[in-house]
């Protein structure tokens, strides 16, 4: 219906908080806002075939450490959140080895949340952002360049993580809003 009504900019939510969290952070009619849930990388699919020109993924760290492994269909059944790649993550960000140990035991992508906050490896975040973006690209592939992709991430209270753009300009946050 949005690019039926020639929506140039959809925000493709994991989900109904993360769509509430966005409207905070974009300026965007109500219709831009789509609930894709675990289906991202068709949502983003159809972005392109409908010639929609950006789309954003918005979520929390674990839908979106998903698909910056290249997961598109996030399911929990289809695949768990992956401890040992959310380490490497942290290690790219400056973690020790102690802090990689911890990460591998998470519980959940909210427990390596916590663990990367107490530890300040607020980097973390923004870095996979950027490797959905990347992902992204790949999954589009002969079409990466008809969608421009932005990413996101959240915390459970609705707190900006961290955010990346296939765009030089990056993502166009509301002023003040930003991570």
């Amino acid at each position: 219906m949005a690019a039926t009504n020639d929506v140039p900019y959809l925000v493709l939510s994991t989900g109904t908080r993360s769509e509430e969290y966005a409207r905070n952070h974009l300026d965007l009619p109500d219709m831009a806002y789509v609930e894709a849930g675990i289906f991202s990388g068709p949502a983003m699919k159809r972005c392109v075939m409908r010639n929609v020109g950006r789309a954003a993924h918005v979520g929390m760290v674990g839908k979106l450490s998903k698909m910056a492994m290249g997961y598109f269909v996030t399911h929990v059944a289809g695949n768990q959140v992956d401890t040992g790649f959310l380490a490497e993550l942290a290690a790219q960000c400056g973690a020790s080895e102690d802090i990689q140990e911890e990460i591998r035991g998470a519980s959940s992508a909210r427990h390596f949340q916590e663990i990367a906050q107490a530890n300040g490896l607020l980097s973390v975040f923004p870095l996979m952002c950027r490797m959905v973006c990347d992902e992204s690209r790949k999954q589009l592939g002969d079409d990466a360049d008809a969608l421009v992709v932005d990413v996101l991430c959240f915390d459970f209270e609705g707190n900006l993580l961290g955010h990346a753009s296939t765009s030089e300009e990056g993502v166009p946050l509301v002023a003040g809003a930003g991570a």
